[in-house]
């Protein structure tokens, strides 16, 4: 049987959450309703991370459509990779079905005109707002969460787990240093509070968690024999003369991850985001740590 090619139309608030969003749908191709581009063009100014991620957003599209139409398919540059669009409004029955014209009814408009005029494909609102998702499917319309990188449950993944009991930290750290511990859980036998250090992806969009997954990683640190022992995120553009925006949108970022985890009681945390040269710039972040790594060697 032929695999049915899926359109993804994504909403705002997908956009706010991951600006690259866009290039995680695989081979499908993705849509995107102009009040998107709108209500991002209000956002665009400031300091918040949906600021920052609104204004990423709009330069990925400017880069990928070059000098396209955006109201025709354009490649996502990508040998796995579908195509995307701007998909423009037009009058259809849901202006019926909900009188007053709020932005979410214009999406749910735009995904509802592109279903009839792609009835070959599957056409699948994405949408962080339960709300949305709920009236997209009172129209007949598929609708599912933004949850690419955080897995809902650890049991369900596909996997054979080896015990091992009794192991040197030494040799621990070492299968972590070489990348070869993929499909075994390590247990030390009757662990408790094992400290570890958890990394914030603030803006410089390397590995790290979101500030969405704060809630979940209290969560799963607390049913665990873990605790926390350290936050971090990496500055992108410390060495820059200030004011640097993208620098400041990051702060303000990792100022929110740590009142965060300090309202839920965790008072022993260790908080760290400056190197060498963000030392010199932000002297007054250096928090409980700081990384020395070019200061070693003269600045």
């Amino acid at each position: 049987m032929k695999k049915l090619k899926k359109i993804f139309v994504l909403d705002t608030s997908v956009v706010l959450h991951s600006h690259d969003s866009i290039m995680n749908f695989e081979e499908n191709d993705i849509g995107i309703p102009i009040t998107v581009l709108e209500e991002l063009d209000e956002m665009k100014k400031g300091n918040d991370t949906k600021n920052f991620e609104a204004r990423e957003f709009i330069r990925l599209i400017d880069k990928l459509s070059k000098h396209e139409m955006l109201d025709k398919w354009i490649s996502l540059n990508g040998k796995n990779k579908g195509k995307f669009k701007v998909l423009v409004d037009k009058k259809n029955d849901i202006n019926n079905i909900f009188n007053d014209e709020i932005n979410d009814h214009k999406i749910l408009n735009s995904a509802v005109q592109l279903q009839k005029e792609e009835k070959d494909k599957l056409v699948i609102l994405v949408s962080k707002d339960i709300n949305l998702r709920l009236k997209a499917k009172s129209l007949k319309l598929r609708a599912e969460d933004y949850l690419t990188g955080k897995i809902q449950n650890v049991n369900s993944l596909d996997f054979e787990s080896q015990v091992l009991e009794n192991i040197k930290d030494s040799s621990i750290d070492k299968l972590y240093k070489n990348s070869i511990l993929k499909k075994t859980q390590v247990y030390k036998k009757k662990i408790n509070n094992y400290p570890v250090h958890i990394k914030y992806n603030t803006g410089l969009n390397r590995l790290g968690f979101s500030t969405d997954d704060i809630i979940w990683i209290e969560q799963e640190i607390k049913a665990s024999p873990f605790m926390i022992k350290s936050i971090y995120s990496h500055l992108g553009e410390s060495e820059s003369q200030k004011p640097n925006e993208a620098c400041e949108n990051q702060i303000i970022s990792f100022e929110k991850i740590k009142k965060s985890h300090e309202n839920n009681g965790n008072r022993d945390i260790d908080f760290h985001i400056l190197n060498t040269s963000g030392i010199f710039n932000y002297p007054n972040l250096q928090y409980d740590a700081v990384r020395i790594g070019i200061g070693f060697h003269g600045y």
